[in-house]
Parts: structure tokens; C-alpha cells; sequence
């Protein structure tokens, strides 16, 4: 279980103030825990947090689009990795440019 690398992530990429962040949930054997739920409270502006379920625990799933999902571009990280928000909106400026 990752929940310790959630309680840090989310937090950390939710103060970037990115449009969405979209956690893709693999534990099917259990729900979101209100605790990790509960870090929505943190985003600010109209940044929303929205946790992706699947039917199935397989690493690839975050490579799925969710139905509705529209969107230019996504940045997808492993839980456990965090770069500088600076970083990130360095590398989404530089993606646009091209």
C-alpha cells in the first residue's frame, strides 16, 4: 500500500495549481480512505482532485484515459517521485512552445 507517498504527493502537487490532479486508485480491495480523501480540501482556486477506481490492480491502469477526460496534455508521475512545481511548469511551457 502507497498511502504514505500519497500524504506526501498529493499535497505537493496540488500547492503547483495544476487544473486537475487525478490519482489513479489500484487498491480494489478497499475504498479511498477519508484521510487521503480528505486532501481535496487542499487544492486551491479550481484545481479539483478526483481519484480514478479501477476494476482491476494493474500498474498500467494509469495510462487509461477516463471516459470524459478532456484534456491537451497530462503529466503522469509514480507516487513516490516529486519534482519542483517550478520544474513542472518549466517543462508544460516548454511543451506548448513546440
Amino acid at each position: 500500500r502507497r498511502d504514505a507517498c500519497l500524504h506526501e504527493a498529493i499535497p505537493h502537487w496540488l500547492s503547483c495549481s495544476p487544473w486537475q490532479l487525478r490519482v489513479a486508485w489500484n487498491d480494489v480491495s478497499r475504498p479511498v480512505p477519508g484521510e487521503i480523501s480528505e486532501l481535496a480540501s487542499l487544492a486551491q482556486g479550481n484545481t479539483t482532485l478526483v481519484f480514478d477506481r479501477w476494476e482491476t490492480a494493474n500498474l498500467t491502469n494509469r495510462f487509461l484515459l477516463p471516459d470524459g477526460l478532456a484534456t491537451d496534455a497530462i503529466f503522469s508521475i509514480d507516487d513516490d517521485l516529486v519534482f519542483s512545481c517550478e520544474d513542472l511548469w518549466a517543462a508544460f511551457s516548454v511543451w506548448r512552445r513546440r
